[in-house]
């Protein structure tokens, strides 16, 4: 029965993922762009972000290969490190400079099965996510961060 509830309960909140409505409160519509990147991408610049060289290949693969799909202008490139770990990027289209994601080596493990991170094109907010598990429960958490395109920046907006 357990089991049942926790599947609906994600299904349920991936549903409400796809459609862009809110995360812990928060919603993707309350923190808008104000224009989206249109025409071809600028080369990368890995030179922009000390940790990028480490991981060219990935960056470089998922940029060539993804559309712009966060915050506007940027193209999210994310890859796995190892057991319940990820790291990620974002990369500017309009002048190929690379940028750390939030907090993606503290992922944590995800037996509650859902997307570690979330951003939409359409907005600036971006989240992750982690599971507490134990044998009684299943608590997913969030962080909750929108892009502050002037600095350059994430910053977080839950505690």
């Amino acid at each position: 029965m357990k089991t049942r509830v926790i599947a609906f309960a994600l299904l349920f909140l991936i549903s409400n993922l796809a459609s862009g409505q809110t995360i812990a409160g928060y919603s993707f519509s309350s923190y808008p762009v104000s224009g989206t990147f249109k025409g071809k991408k600028a080369k990368i610049d890995l030179e922009s972000n000390p940790n990028a060289k480490s991981y060219r290949t990935v960056i470089t693969e998922t940029y060539k290969k993804g559309k712009v799909n966060f915050a506007g202008y940027y193209v999210i490139a994310m890859w796995g490190c190892g057991t319940s770990c990820s790291l990620g990027v974002i990369v500017d289209a309009r002048d190929g400079k690379v940028y750390d994601l939030p907090e993606t080596e503290s992922n944590s493990d995800n037996n509650c099965q859902e997307p570690c991170a979330r951003g939409q094109l359409s907005s600036r907010m971006y989240f992750t996510s982690w599971c507490h598990f134990n044998v009684d429960e299943d608590k997913l958490n969030y962080t909750v961060y929108y892009w502050k395109e002037s600095k350059k920046k994430f910053i977080q907006i839950t505690k």
